[in-house]
């Protein structure tokens, strides 16, 4: 095997799984649901992004 081509113990033990695999143990998102996570989501990352902001000193009000 050439050198860099040594699979790790999760690749070995992953190797058999594709991303289908593992969503199809996943139930379906409602929409509704999935909105409202999206929606949280983002009012999360824009009040950390404001307040990083506001520690710098700018103004954002």
């Amino acid at each position: 095997m050439p050198p860099g081509s040594e699979l790790s113990a999760t690749d070995r033990a992953m190797s058999e799984w594709t991303l289908l695999d593992f969503a199809a143990d996943d139930s379906p998102l409602d929409p509704d649901r999935h909105r409202e996570l999206v929606e949280r989501s983002e009012r999360s990352g824009s009040e950390a992004s404001e307040k990083r902001l506001e520690r710098l000193g700018v103004e954002t009000g």
